[in-house]
């Protein structure tokens, strides 16, 4: 058993739940090798030097959602199985999957070895297990993940950038390609799209979406004013935002996002940016424990 560890994930929580998790293993007399991240894109490396070791029968990931990222783009399409605990600040793999916030009740949980297969999504040559994003969310994932207030103010940091990214933010004109069929739009602040249904810290932009379904689920909000955008977003961490019209909602296998500009994206928390996008639905990827 492996153990890949982001020590500065949530604050350092990671180096509070460790002591506790090696002191379960070690009562149990488990064996196990930990690991620990160094620097962005490290639990990659590590995962990809790992994923074909004959000895490792599981892979534990201590970290939030970017780092369980990461591990993800290093370990697929390796079959053994990945097991989460998390100690992050959002966390939204954990809601969607029911993982106690508790660490040795979540390591409880993956030393049962109940293998659930999941799918992920493939964002150009990138995967992710959340949800990917583009547009307001985009810039709003950047001003987080470089904002120095998210170590001291935690999930409230996605509620200060949605503030601040609302004043400057310009709606696109976007094309969409979803499975084959055409739909453009011209006001567009937000394209989501979904494997799981939370991310944010708990926002279920895409309610419905689930991660053994074979599609992803596609959130679109559009034509839309800042005042009206600001009122919409406390409805987005129950998911009854979808209720409104200036949300479309559409299903699909293969998207394609086409726009002028370069859009910020986020994908699980990470940053990058393109003008080309394309999304594809990968099922029953990845075991998971």
């Amino acid at each position: 058993m492996y153990i890949i560890i982001n020590p500065i994930s949530g604050k350092g929580s990671s180096l509070k739940i460790i002591p506790k998790i090696k002191e379960y293993l070690d009562g149990k007399k488990i064996k196990y090798k930990e690991i620990y991240t160094q620097y962005e894109g490290h639990a990659t490396e590590i995962a990809e030097q790992n994923k074909n070791k004959a000895d490792i029968g599981l892979i534990i990931v201590v970290s939030g959602d970017g780092t369980l990222n990461e591990v993800i783009n290093g370990w697929y399409p390796s079959q053994i199985p990945i097991g989460y605990i998390p100690s992050g600040t959002g966390n939204d793999y954990a809601r969607e999957m029911g993982i106690p916030k508790d660490p040795i009740l979540a390591l409880e949980r993956i030393l049962k070895k109940e293998v659930k297969k999941i799918d992920i999504g493939r964002i150009n040559d990138r995967y992710f297990i959340n949800v990917a994003s583009m547009g307001f969310d985009g810039e709003v994932a950047h001003f987080v993940n470089n904002s120095k207030l998210k170590r001291l103010f935690g999930k409230l940091v996605y509620v200060f950038g949605v503030l601040r990214i609302l004043l400057s933010y310009n709606p696109k004109q976007v094309k969409l390609v979803i499975d084959d069929k055409i739909h453009k739009y011209e006001r567009v602040w937000l394209v989501a799209v979904a494997n799981n249904r939370f991310y944010g810290g708990g926002m279920a932009i895409c309610p419905n979406a689930q991660n053994n379904d074979g599609q992803l689920d596609i959130c679109i909000i559009k034509d839309i004013t800042r005042l009206q955008l600001l009122r919409l977003f406390p409805l987005i961490f129950s998911g009854k935002h979808i209720e409104y019209p200036m949300i479309e909602k559409i299903n699909g296998k293969k998207i394609e996002v086409y726009t002028d500009d370069r859009f910020k994206i986020q994908a699980d928390g990470e940053i990058f940016a393109d003008m080309k996008i394309k999304f594809e639905i990968i099922k029953k990827a990845l075991n998971v424990v």
